[in-house]
C-alpha cells in the first residue's frame, strides 16, 4: 500500500525505525561527548583506538550511574519527563550543540549508497515486519498517518 508521500508502508517502519535508533545514539553520544572532553572534538586516532576510548568513557558513565549517590554526575537538570510524558531538555544538550568541532556527516559524501547498504537496508525494512522485529504501535501509526 502507498501513501500520497509515494512510500510504501515498509518503507514508512523502515524510516521511522531507522530515524528513532539515530536519535537515540546521537543523544547518547551527545551526553557522553558533554561529560567526557576527549569525545568533544575529532580523535585523530586509529580506529581501534577510537572505539576503545568510547568503550572506555561509556563503561565509566556506567560506573558513575550505578554508584553516584550524591548526584553529582547525573543531576536533576539533565534530561527529564513530566507527567504527561513532555521532555524537558537538559544542559548537556546545550554543551553538545556549543560544541563546533563535531564533523557534519550530512556532507561528508554525495556518492550513491553502495550494493551492500541498500541491500543491508532492505533487509532492515523486512526485519521490521517480522514479529521479532517490529514494534508494538507500527500498524496503528502508519493506519493513523503518523508514519509519513
Amino acid at each position: 500500500m502507498q501513501g500520497s508521500s509515494g512510500l510504501d508502508d515498509a518503507k514508512k517502519i523502515y524510516n521511522y525505525c531507522h530515524s528513532r535508533a539515530r536519535r537515540i545514539s546521537e543523544n547518547c553520544f551527545g551526553f557522553l561527548a558533554a561529560r567526557w572532553r576527549i569525545l568533544g572534538r575529532t580523535l585523530e586516532v586509529a580506529p581501534e583506538k577510537a572505539e576503545t576510548i568510547v568503550k572506555a568513557c561509556m563503561a565509566l558513565h556506567d560506573y558513575l550511574c550505578t554508584t553516584d549517590t550524591s548526584t553529582r554526575y547525573i543531576h536533576a537538570t539533565f534530561d527529564h519527563s513530566t507527567p504527561t510524558r513532555d521532555l524537558l531538555p537538559g544542559e548537556w544538550r546545550q554543551v553538545a550543540q556549543g560544541n563546533t568541532s563535531f564533523l557534519d556527516l550530512r556532507n561528508m559524501s554525495t556518492d550513491k549508497a553502495t550494493r551492500v547498504a541498500i541491500d543491508m537496508r532492505n533487509n532492515l525494512k523486512d526485519y521490521f515486519l517480522t514479529p521479532a522485529g517490529q514494534l508494538s504501535f507500527q500498524d496503528a501509526a502508519i493506519t493513523y498517518g503518523i508514519l509519513q
